[in-house]
């Protein structure tokens, strides 16, 4: 039954991220003029790269916790390494 109920929230969610990603592209249309064309072109590529620089900012994140975690399963040392100053 999870599973069913999961799938349902993720189609769910799915239709509603679409939406909400349609709308935005079609403001970002309505702000496009002549003179300048590639008005679209330009925000998508803008968020692309903002986009890729905090994901990878995240993934450090993420490897750092992964680290201290392994090294609380390894040689007992606790998270609270993480928040000393």
């Amino acid at each position: 039954m999870y599973i069913i109920v999961q799938a349902g929230l993720n189609e769910t969610f799915g239709f509603a991220l679409q939406g909400f990603l349609d709308e935005q592209f079609t403001q970002l249309q309505q702000l496009q003029d002549e003179s300048n064309p590639y008005f679209v072109k330009e925000v998508a590529s803008l968020f692309f790269e903002e986009s890729s620089k905090l994901l990878d900012t995240l993934l450090n994140i993420m490897y750092i916790y992964l680290f201290f975690e392994l090294a609380s399963l390894i040689f007992g040392v606790g998270n609270e390494i993480l928040f000393v100053r």
